[in-house]
Parts: C-alpha cells; structure tokens; sequence
C-alpha cells in the first residue's frame, strides 16, 4: 500500500490549484521548485514521470521508472525504455485510461528491483570517459 506520494509539480505547470484540489489527501505532498530532486529520488520507490530531465535523472540514480507521456514522442521513447528493460511504460496521459495506468505502476513497484539494476547498466555514469575516449582515438593522441 501507498502511504505517502511526493509529488513534483513543474515550474511550468499551468492549472496546478486545480490539480491539487482533485487529489486533495494528506498522503499527497505537493513539492515545487525544488533546490535538489536527488533526495526525493532517492527515497521514491518508484517515479511516475512524463519524460525529460526528471525521467533521465531517476533512471541516472537507480530509481524505478514508469512513464506516463504527455506527447506521442515521448511515448515512442518509454517503449523504447519498456523494451530494454529500464522503465515500464503506461501510455500517453488522457489517452491511457485509470486501470491501466495503476496497472502498469503496480507493475514497475513489482519489478523495482530488476528496473533500478537495468537502469544502472544502461546509465553507467562514465559518459564523458567514453567520449574522451572515442576524441583521443579520432585523433590518435592516446
């Protein structure tokens, strides 16, 4: 069972008064411009995110990832992560009915552990030595 669930409104969000008042529960904590999402990722059993920094950024830590997209670019992208095992996808938001979409976070809480580890192996962090690596070949100075 869900006893608290952190929710990161964009600094971009339009509308957000009415969001919050249809999900009105002492459960939900409603966060914004946030100095630094590292701690709430780190503790987040699992991030339901459309796509983008914040997507990228909790996979970059481990963090168990189910997209819910808002553009159909960003869905073809979370069935790319769906297919490699890094996230699981629920569809495009307001085209994806409720059911499904707990359906599929149930499903990313489930297998948490093998999406944080699959994450971890895709985003190893050594980005920058494999470029550095790859300038020092073109250029044969290693």
């Amino acid at each position: 069972a869900v006893d608290k669930i952190d929710v990161l409104m964009s600094p971009m969000s339009i509308g957000s008064a009415e969001v919050r008042a249809k999900f009105d529960s002492p459960r939900v904590n409603w966060l914004s411009q946030v100095e630094d999402i590292r701690p709430l990722l780190m503790r987040a059993h699992a991030v339901l995110t459309s796509y983008g920094n914040l997507g990228f950024e909790a996979l970059a830590l481990g963090c168990p990832v189910c997209f819910l997209a808002q553009k159909r670019f960003q869905e073809r992208m979370a069935e790319r992560m769906a297919a490699r095992g890094v996230a699981t996808n629920a569809g495009i938001s307001g085209v994806a009915n409720t059911d499904a979409i707990v359906s599929t976070l149930s499903r990313t809480f489930a297998g948490a552990d093998e999406l944080s580890r699959n994450a971890l192996q895709l985003i190893d962090g050594r980005g920058l030595d494999r470029i550095r690596d790859i300038i020092l070949r073109e250029f044969e100075i290693g």
